[in-house]
C-alpha cells in the first residue's frame, strides 16, 4: 500500500487506514495526527523529498495542505524545486523548521491548528546545519513577514546562533523566531 499524495487517505478502506495507523505509529508516529486529519477531512497532507521537479501548487485546494519538506542530508533549499518553494513560500500562513528529534507534541500542535485555522502550513525536517539556510529562505520569500516560524533545535544550536528562546513546547526546547 503506497500513497503518493496523503489527499488519497479518504479512498482507503477502513481496515487498509487502520493498518497504516499502525505502521505509521512504529515508524513514524510524529505524523499520526496528519494521517488522522487528512483521512477525515481536515486537511491535506503531503511528505515532500528533496525532488527537483515541480511539487507545489497541488491541485486540490478544498482543504488546507501541510507540506512536510524532508531534508535529511541537508541539502537546505537547493536540494527543492526553487520556483515550487517559492510558491510555497508564498502560499503558506505558517512554517515550522525541525532540527531535532520530531516532536509529537508539536506535530500534533500543527495538525490541529492546519485544521482549525484552515491554512496551508510547510514543516522542514533538515539537520541543524541547514536550519540557517532554510531560515534565510523563508525570509527572502517574505513568510516571516506575515507570522513567526517555530524552530524546534537542540539547545546548543540555539546557544551558539544567539536565537532567543520564547517558548517552550512539552519540555521540549522550541522557538518562535
Amino acid at each position: 500500500m503506497r500513497i503518493s499524495r496523503v489527499h488519497e487517505l479518504s479512498v482507503l478502506s477502513e481496515a487498509d487506514f487502520a493498518r497504516l495507523i499502525a505502521r505509521a505509529a512504529t515508524e513514524l508516529s510524529h505524523l499520526v495526527p496528519f494521517f488522522r486529519a487528512a483521512r477525515y477531512g481536515g486537511i491535506g497532507f503531503i511528505i515532500q523529498p528533496p525532488i527537483r521537479r515541480t511539487f507545489w501548487p497541488v491541485r486540490d485546494k478544498r482543504v488546507a495542505t501541510v507540506v512536510v519538506l524532508q531534508d535529511p542530508a541537508g541539502g537546505g533549499p537547493k536540494a527543492f524545486h526553487a520556483a515550487s518553494l517559492r510558491r510555497l513560500f508564498h502560499d503558506v500562513a505558517r512554517a515550522v523548521i525541525v532540527a531535532a528529534a520530531p516532536s509529537d507534541a508539536l506535530y500534533a500542535a500543527t495538525a490541529c491548528k492546519a485544521a482549525e485555522d484552515q491554512c496551508d502550513m510547510v514543516i522542514i525536517e533538515t539537520p541543524p546545519d541547514a536550519v540557517l539556510s532554510w531560515y534565510g529562505a523563508m525570509d527572502a520569500e517574505g513568510i516571516l513577514d506575515r507570522r513567526p516560524a517555530i524552530i524546534h533545535a537542540p539547545e546548543d544550536f540555539l546557544e551558539a546562533h544567539d536565537i532567543p528562546i520564547f517558548g517552550f513546547l512539552a519540555g521540549e526546547q522550541a522557538i518562535v523566531h
